[in-house]
């Protein structure tokens, strides 16, 4: 078996903030609401072999059935070079013959962990969790370049070519058979990132089980061509671009879609595209006489989602989870369409099997077990986990813990503080600490505000500063000037980190000599305490306005900003800081706890919203505009803005890891599409910016 080690890569369920020290920030912004899907095009009456560019047509003898010759490359195409093994897939570039934007390069990859068991297989894919919040085990790449498919020019150079077995497989068969029938090449659009998770382009496609796949078209003389790109198709299936050259080849489009649902090993759930190129399809397969059976299947699965952009330039192919996804914890979100095999009886034989592993002799075992048990998301399992808290590995009880916290209730929060009280290892009691956070609840509160308070937790440390606490402390470089632009100045470099994500640290303005320095358990209840979203822990946080660790008064002043959505100018982390411009800055937070401290913490948030010119009388749909508008504000009233709007609406995408202008775009567009339901005006003309 091979060995993984680290934290359980956990699935957000929108019941707080992610841990500070935790989380692996994610740094891509999700800033496309449509997935993207290729299309490939064609001509009925006779195929065409691609031995040209993507955008030209090409007339040659149609090959025999037997000939299985590989078609010519696309001249211009550019193509992936192969990957060294253990090498970031951002340095998997492409040969394009000229210049990447840099801002379609993905991060550096890094394989997720996954808590495989001795009894089971660790080499084959795993699609964990949901299609928008899930990533990817195992990710497999999609040969390139295909001897009948290829990724078009500008979806190759983003490098997002992996996916799961099954949607490898899926669209290597579905390449296939177009070639098969239809002689054309099928061009593909995005699949995904290695090890799965947000990519720019769409608010799906983390967990390997979402692929874009290119129309096919052709030109108005009905010679099938390569596209240079998605490119849109009005209701007649002429192009709204190009002055209407590609037209919409109906006929090997249904090819596409006929392999997609036939293919015996994968199950498709969904495949979207717009409506009337919906109906061209149908109509066609009637008139050919394909089986009523393919037909209806094919009705069922085929659509135009709701709330999201028409997906008249691709088609969006999604698969069900797969029977070892299941069993790994996949989650298959939305419409489950009948005689769908969901494999629930081998997921509650793995149930038993996982369970009974708890009280396996090997630690590790154990504790990968409980993690196991976590991802299938088994709430009546917690008491059964919450029992290995006080293990004597230290390894099963933090991952006890972290179970515990994320599926458990108040209930726990008791013997969750017990076990924290006896525990000699400070990384198990920062796991704690987290867990309380989760359970939430006033007695978790209050815990949180006695750590905080007493000195004692800060000579118990363990493990390295997290990142986001070191970058708040590393002067940032300057990204390089694209390509005829001037570098940034220190004023565009500061509004560019201002509108970055909420959960990405901005530099204080102050280096501190952090490189040795190591997290103590009182650090960690700081961070802790700044995402719990609990009135306890401000108290005590004000006192350590004054303590004489800048790095602690500057952690604890931003907790203080988050909590009640309230600041003070003082610049609490500056080493230079004289004692009493400080005890001047806390006198103004007690004056402010002393009128406000008995106030609900929306009162406080609702205050604070009012105090930055924002007309919040109160948190409620009225005045969701306002707090929309709040978004691209300083990071305390961003943060608070989106998980208001979070709680006010009930959706929880992960709006805080993208930069503040894509989160300010997705909830004016998100509401702006709903606006019936929650019965609210129009956009303000203030948000237009963020409306088109």
């Amino acid at each position: 078996m091979k060995a993984q080690q680290g934290a359980a890569v956990r699935v957000g369920d929108g019941r707080g903030a992610m841990s500070i020290w935790k989380k692996t920030v994610l740094t891509l912004a999700v800033i496309g609401l449509g997935l993207t899907l290729g299309f490939c095009t064609a001509r009925s009456t006779g195929p065409v072999i691609p031995d040209a560019s993507p955008g030209q047509a090409t007339r040659q003898p149609l090959p025999s059935h037997g000939n299985t010759a590989r078609p010519p490359s696309a001249t211009g195409s550019p193509t992936v070079r192969p990957q060294v093994p253990g090498q970031p897939v951002s340095e998997v570039l492409v040969d394009s013959g000229g210049p990447i934007e840099p801002d379609t390069l993905i991060p550096p990859w890094e394989e997720p962990y996954h808590p495989f068991l001795n009894d089971e297989p660790n080499d084959v894919s795993i699609s964990v969790g949901d299609v928008s919040n899930g990533y990817l085990i195992n990710a497999r790449l999609l040969p390139l370049p295909g001897k009948t498919y290829d990724i078009l020019p500008r979806q190759k150079a983003r490098g997002l070519a992996w996916g799961s077995d099954e949607m490898i497989d899926l669209l290597q068969h579905t390449a296939k058979q177009l070639w098969r029938r239809g002689r054309r090449r099928l061009w593909l659009g995005n699949i995904g990132r290695r090890g799965g998770g947000d990519i720019p382009y769409s608010v799906s496609h983390n967990s390997g089980r979402d692929a874009d796949i290119a129309f096919c078209y052709t030109n108005p003389k009905g010679y099938p061509v390569n596209p240079p790109d998605l490119v849109p198709l009005d209701k007649e299936g002429v192009s709204t671009s190009h002055g209407g050259y590609y037209r919409f080849d109906t006929a090997r489009t249904w090819m596409v879609i006929q392999a997609l649902i036939t293919h015996r090993n994968t199950q498709v759930q969904y495949l979207f595209l717009s409506n009337p190129l919906k109906k061209k399809l149908l109509e066609h397969a009637r008139k050919k006489g394909i089986p009523a059976g393919i037909i209806k299947k094919a009705e069922r699965l085929m659509g135009q989602p709701g709330y999201a952009l028409p997906h008249n330039d691709h088609i969006h192919v999604r698969i069900y989870c797969s029977k070892k996804d299941i069993l790994g914890g996949c989650v298959n979100s939305g419409n489950i369409h009948g005689g769908t095999r969901l494999w629930r009886q081998e997921l509650a034989e793995r149930i038993e099997q996982v369970t009974a592993k708890l009280k396996d002799p090997e630690a590790e075992i154990r504790a990968r077990a409980i993690e196991r048990l976590a991802l299938f998301k088994l709430r009546d399992r917690v008491d059964a986990m919450a029992e290995l808290l006080d293990d004597p590995s230290a390894r099963v009880r933090r991952a006890a813990s972290l179970a515990v916290g994320e599926l458990g209730n108040q209930r726990h929060v008791t013997p969750m503080i017990a076990a924290f009280e006896i525990d000699p290892e400070p990384s198990v009691q920062m796991d704690m600490l987290e867990s309380l956070r989760l359970l939430g609840g006033p007695k978790a509160g209050a815990f949180m505000a006695r750590v905080l308070a007493e000195a004692s937790f800060e000579g118990r440390q363990s493990g390295p500063l997290p990142k986001d606490v070191l970058r708040a402390h590393t002067v940032p470089t300057p990204p390089p000037p694209k390509d005829g632009e001037p570098p940034l100045d220190e004023v565009a470099l500061a509004m560019k980190l201002a509108m970055g994500p909420v959960e990405t640290s901005l530099f204080t303005g102050h280096v501190l000599p952090l490189s040795d320095r190591r997290l103590s358990v009182r650090l960690a209840a700081i961070e802790v305490a700044a995402d719990s979203e609990r009135p306890e822990p401000v108290r005590p946080l004000i006192d350590l306005l004054t303590h004489p660790d800048p790095l602690i008064r500057g952690r604890a002043a931003r907790a203080l900003r988050r909590l009640p959505n309230h600041s003070t100018d003082i610049d609490w982390s500056n080493p230079a800081a004289l004692p009493d411009t400080l005890e001047a800055g806390q006198a103004r937070w007690l004056a402010w706890y002393r009128r406000m401290g008995r106030q609900s913490r929306d009162t406080w948030i609702a205050a604070g919203f009012r105090a930055a010119g924002y007309n919040v009388p109160k948190l409620d749909k009225r005045h969701i505009w306002e707090i929309v508008r709040a978004i691209p504000d300083d990071n305390h009233l961003s943060y608070n803005s989106q998980r208001t709007l979070m709680r006010l609406s009930k959706h929880w995408p992960l709006s805080l890891t993208w930069p503040k202008t894509d989160a300010a775009w997705h909830w004016t567009r998100w509401f702006k599409r709903r606006r019936a339901k929650f019965r609210i005006t129009p956009p303000p003309a203030s948000l237009s910016p963020y409306n088109k």
